[in-house]
């Protein structure tokens, strides 16, 4: 798959297409059920920075510990919307609506070699397969707000429970699937498993 950058991004384009691929690699050789406990301190140490986008720590969001991605970037200097959905395989675009957004990830997860399906979100899933929640903001605060993400996503951990992580700022959490917060609303609920 031909990953596709924005022109801009022309210097920079090999550096970038290398991380993709680094992260692909990564996720094909440990991809596994998530644990909660496991992941915790991992995707937590900048979850209470205070502003991260200017003290140049490095952190994650929602996406990246959804999908287990294993780095970390630091908002305001990459350049590129790393950690959005889309952004491994050239899918990215903003504004996002429900479409959009469901098709990044899913471009994304191809790119990753990940087998996606649809699933009610009270079904178990496969042994070795784990939930992504993907909810949409249809009230349009995030406008309002001037936020970047109308959009937040949550994974289900291999005992069952729901965590996520707050955008780049907020704190790594249990979370209940089925309330998120009043602005959000459940888009789609998908079995993501690693590729035979």
């Amino acid at each position: 798959m031909e990953i596709l950058l924005p022109s801009r991004l022309s210097v920079m384009r090999n550096a970038v297409i290398n991380d993709l691929y680094k992260i692909r690699d990564e996720i094909q050789e440990n991809f596994a059920v998530p644990s909660f406990e496991s992941d915790y301190d991992y995707y937590a140490d900048s979850a209470y920075c205070a502003d991260v986008y200017s003290s140049g720590e490095e952190s994650s969001n929602c996406y990246g510990y959804a999908m287990q991605i294993r780095r970390k970037y630091t908002p305001s200097n990459i350049g590129y919307p790393f950690l959005e959905p889309g952004f491994l395989s050239g899918e990215y675009s903003q504004p996002y609506d429900e479409k959009t957004l469901i098709k990044a990830f899913k471009s994304d997860c191809d790119f990753l070699g990940i087998d996606v399906k649809d699933i009610d979100r009270r079904n178990l899933p496969k042994k070795d397969a784990y939930k992504i929640g993907i909810f949409f903001d249809f009230t349009k605060v995030y406008k309002i707000e001037g936020l970047i993400t109308p959009y937040h996503i949550i994974r289900q951990n291999a005992n069952g429970t729901w965590s996520q992580k707050q955008s780049w700022l907020g704190p790594v959490e249990i979370c209940d699937d089925n309330n998120i917060g009043t602005r959000f609303d459940l888009v789609g609920t998908y079995e993501i498993s690693k590729k035979r």
